[in-house]
């Protein structure tokens, strides 16, 4: 609530506590999926598939903190690449590995 904040008289630093504001956080989820096929005896393959972010939600920056702005506490920015493969929102991957 952007009322509960004042902003302090000049030459003070105001009385609000360390950590306050609370930015969002990562809604990220990941799905993985195999399925091994038999050809012979000997010979099969197997076919994986790997999605990242697979509801590609986006992941915000914290919100503003600067009590004097008109819109405090506004969402205003994406994450930028905020998952591990440095992709921007879902990646997907297949692989076909053939044994034998």
């Amino acid at each position: 609530d952007p009322k509960a904040f004042a902003v302090p008289p000049k030459g003070r630093f105001g009385n609000s506590g360390v950590n306050t504001l609370v930015g969002q956080g990562i809604n990220v989820h990941h799905l993985s999926l195999a399925k091994r096929f038999r050809l012979t005896e000997r010979v099969g393959f197997t076919f994986t598939s790997a999605i990242s972010d697979i509801f590609n939600h986006p992941h915000f920056q914290n919100p503003r903190n600067n009590i004097s702005d008109p819109d405090p506490g506004k969402l205003t920015a994406l994450i930028p690449d905020y998952n591990p493969e440095k992709q921007a929102g879902r990646h997907i991957s297949m692989k076909l590995r053939i044994e034998w």
